[in-house]
């Protein structure tokens, strides 16, 4: 599979088949997800809605999978509305707190504002003090209730 962005331990692309039992085991992982709402599906459903034709105005599911195991160890989303995309992302239990997650939305970032995205949201529950430490370090700003924006830098 030809990866879509890489960073120095991972690549990030179009979800594979056999990506999805490994990405099942985190995302209806109650505990971990409960900021998440793109949980809880059976592997059919999202067999459907993951290898499905991508389509960025309905938002794409892009898997992030590490060199080192060759496994998905996350997922990003994003979705292109009008002149502007939303992000998201999610890193397995089992790789939290050693970089990934900061170190693949900052490649989504760069890429996004090379090709003259000016703005990138990311909606976050005001309960996920970790989500938003990491979108503050990455540089996001608080517009409104638990909407923060990456701003490119001219």
């Amino acid at each position: 599979m030809k990866s879509i962005l890489e960073t120095s331990r991972c690549l990030i692309q179009l979800f594979q088949e056999n990506d999805i039992i490994t990405f099942m085991k985190y995302r209806n992982h109650e505990q971990w997800m409960k900021y998440q709402q793109f949980k809880g599906l059976s592997y059919e459903k999202y067999k459907e809605i993951l290898l499905s034709k991508p389509c960025i105005e309905k938002g794409i599911q892009l898997a992030i999978i590490e060199k080192e195991s060759n496994q998905i160890i996350g997922d990003l989303f994003l979705l292109k509305e009008q002149d502007h995309y939303w992000t998201g992302y999610t890193i397995a239990p089992w790789k939290a707190r050693q970089g990934f997650a900061y170190e693949n939305v900052k490649c989504l970032l760069d890429y996004l504002h090379s090709m003259n995205i000016l703005s990138v949201y990311a909606e976050v529950d005001s309960q996920n003090i970790a989500s938003i430490h990491l979108l503050k370090k990455l540089g996001f700003v608080l517009t409104q209730d638990d909407i923060y924006v990456h701003i490119k830098k001219m």
